[in-house]
């Protein structure tokens, strides 16, 4: 029997995920500077962030956004049809080296927030989500950006206005910034599988009532 890859790279990183958090769990007693900056490379640790960071990860987010906007018409000719590109004079390789920079300094800017483990989750969540709405590339584009915004936006907002306002028995529970964001993505996506008017589940439903 034949494993998808997909499915592998799942299993592998759903296992060694749990296996870390054994680690973390074992070392957190020994070694507590150990356990909070693993815990932090994990899981983000947003309100440790000081003006210059935001400073900084705000000049790697515009160099993104310049390299993506500067090859967008080799990027999009490799995505869809590498072997077109290359029959056109496309340097494939080099596009390639620059969808991977891209990658990384999207790595850098959301790991300080979100943590190794959640952004993955923020790479799927808003592309998805647009994708339901548009089959355009540009569009796609724009829209994830739209979400990421909003869920960045309503992830940190929440964090902060629910742990200061829920506290049962004068305890007070924390939110973590970085899940809320997730979190806010995942209900961007559900919304959008929901009223999306091309692949949504309710537009679907009334076009399989009335034909």
């Amino acid at each position: 029997y034949k494993v998808a890859p997909d499915s592998a790279l799942c299993f592998v990183l759903a296992s060694f995920f749990g296996v870390a958090l054994v680690i973390l769990s074992a070392v957190q007693g020994s070694y507590p500077t150990l356990y909070r900056e693993l815990q932090s490379y994990l899981f983000g640790q947003a309100a440790t962030q000081t003006d210059t960071h935001v400073m900084v990860y705000g000049i790697l987010a515009i160099v993104a956004f310049g390299l993506s906007f500067s090859f967008y018409r080799p990027i999009k000719a490799v995505i869809f049809d590498s072997q077109f590109a290359k029959a056109i004079g496309i340097d494939v390789r080099r596009v390639e080296m620059v969808l991977v920079a891209v990658t990384v300094l999207a790595v850098v800017v959301g790991i300080r927030s979100l943590g190794v483990v959640l952004m993955s989750a923020m790479f799927i969540f808003p592309a998805v989500a647009s994708r339901l709405w548009t089959a355009r590339l540009g569009l796609v584009l724009l829209l994830a950006t739209l979400f990421g915004l909003v869920s960045g936006f309503f992830g940190v907002y929440l964090s902060h206005e629910m742990s200061q306002s829920i506290s049962p028995n004068g305890q007070y529970i924390s939110f973590p910034t970085g899940p809320m964001i997730v979190l806010a993505a995942a209900l961007l996506f559900a919304g959008s599988s929901i009223l999306s008017p091309q692949k949504g589940l309710l537009f679907r439903g009334v076009r399989r009532c009335i034909f």
